[in-house]
């Protein structure tokens, strides 16, 4: 049986496989853009919205504002992680306040056919900010609230102007507008993503059960398909056409197009 190279490589919305070993990329670059890529972008707007008065309102407050890790908070969005980090809350090598985000369920449409299928994913993110007292909670309640609309709005927009990463785009057909905004979802090249809802709950450490981290969850639906490799399907060489008109009536052996059968 012949194997052709279309069989050899398959892509899932930004995922091509087999993974490149070459591009010096990422595990999570390359396995999961969207991911990589939402974790960048919330991080971007976050500090670019929200950024200088959260610097602002902790730079005055006359309180000490630290990580777990005993570093001084330094802006609104500090780090992200591409997975749930409640186990390692009290780990050094975290400076909050942090960003995560992990698929948490897949769902796997009918097949339309062999190469056309969808996944739907629902997706979580989570703000987390470091344990703090009353005094500090009472200057920056509103924190969480104003993440989300800061979150919601540029997820539907897709760009901000402030963010132009120097990243791949997992999507062939996407080239970004010259001197225009980086499209992230075309980037990876996913069908559709909306947020589905938020709340706010306190992260529990349970390493430590008198740690509590005051938290941000958003529930975020992304829509993926199995997409064609440009270049994987083999090139149809050596075909000639001929189209006969003739006047008034065609006779019965009138071609339309001839194709030569000795293909090589």
């Amino acid at each position: 049986m012949t194997t052709y190279s279309e069989n050899s490589v398959f892509q899932n919305g930004g995922v091509l496989f087999p993974l490149s070993t070459t591009d010096g990329y990422t595990l999570t670059q390359d396995g999961d853009p969207f991911i990589s890529y939402a974790l960048q972008f919330f991080q971007s707007v976050i500090n670019t919205y929200i950024g200088p008065k959260f610097l602002q309102v902790i730079s005055s407050s006359g309180c000490n504002w630290t990580s777990p890790n005993g570093n001084v908070l330094s802006s609104a969005c500090s780090q992200y992680v591409p997975y749930g980090p409640a186990d390692f809350l009290n780990e050094a090598q975290y400076n909050f306040p942090i960003i995560s985000g992990e698929r948490i369920k897949e769902d796997y449409t009918q097949p339309k056919s062999r190469y056309y299928y969808e996944i739907v994913a629902d997706c979580q993110f989570c703000y987390i900010m470091p344990p703090i007292g009353a005094a500090q909670i009472q200057q920056i309640a509103s924190l969480r609230s104003a993440v989300t609309k800061v979150i919601l709005d540029r997820l539907e927009l897709g760009y901000d102007p402030s963010y132009n990463p120097t990243l791949p785009s997992y999507n062939p057909k996407y080239t970004p507008y010259q001197n225009g905004p980086f499209e992230v979802w075309k980037a990876c090249n996913i069908d559709q993503v909306k947020c589905l809802s938020s709340h706010f709950c306190q992260v529990e450490n349970p390493k430590n059960i008198k740690t509590f981290f005051p938290t941000l969850v958003l529930d975020i639906e992304v829509k993926e398909r199995r997409n064609y490799v440009i270049g994987s399907y083999p090139s149809f060489t050596q075909i000639t056409t001929q189209i006969n008109i003739e006047d008034g009536y065609a006779p019965d052996n009138f071609n339309i197009i001839n194709l030569q059968t000795n293909l090589t």
